[in-house]
């Protein structure tokens, strides 16, 4: 008589089979299912995530040139605080012939 004809090692293939089949393998195909849900939630997160990113990345295109427009307002700036020095002497010159 071998190992295998036993009856208990036999009872014993069975359950492990069983368990096998009820427990651990629903386990793991939910498991699965999981993982996909993840992967496929990660996917779609990750799309969205690149349409924002690609609006950010047009809103903020601009800043270039907004230093550009920095750069010639220096000079748009002093001509300007001249301009305001001629017509305030000018006020001062007009006022004072008026009086």
């Amino acid at each position: 008589m071998t190992l295998v004809d036993q009856p208990v090692v036999i009872a014993l293939w069975w359950i492990a089979l069983a368990l096998t089949v009820l427990v651990i393998v629903p386990v793991a195909v939910w498991l699965l299912h999981r993982a996909r849900k993840a992967a496929t939630d990660i996917r779609v997160f990750t799309a969205d995530t690149l349409e924002a990113a690609r609006g950010i990345a047009g809103h903020t295109s601009a800043i270039g040139a907004l230093d550009a427009t920095i750069e010639a307002a220096g000079p748009l700036i002093e001509k300007a605080d001249a301009i305001e020095d001629a017509t305030a002497e000018l006020e001062r010159v007009l006022q004072s012939r008026s009086a």
